[in-house]
């Protein structure tokens, strides 16, 4: 037999660059709203948007992904950015 119940259904994908895992990252936290889901990603509660974009958390990865983006406003306008023109 074929198919997801017999072997694995997802891909891996090797992040090759930081412009990739900008993207990936994006990705992840609009998948709900490209879907119909939610208006914006902070809307969704099941989402690490909430933590990457609210200065009171000190989750330890908060910086390595802000660093990544720039700025605080540099990551929440890329997800906004990325949701108008539905970049995926």
């Amino acid at each position: 037999r074929m198919g997801s119940l017999m072997k694995e259904s997802f891909q891996r994908k090797k992040v090759s660059s930081e412009s990739y895992l900008k993207t990936l990252i994006c990705y992840i936290h609009n998948n709900p709203v490209n879907h119909g889901i939610v208006k914006s990603p902070d809307k969704w509660k099941h989402s690490s948007y909430n933590i990457m974009s609210t200065e009171a958390h000190t989750y330890i990865k908060r910086k390595e992904v802000l660093e990544l983006f720039g700025s605080l406003e540099n990551l929440i306008l890329e997800h906004q950015m990325r949701i108008r023109k539905k970049i995926i």
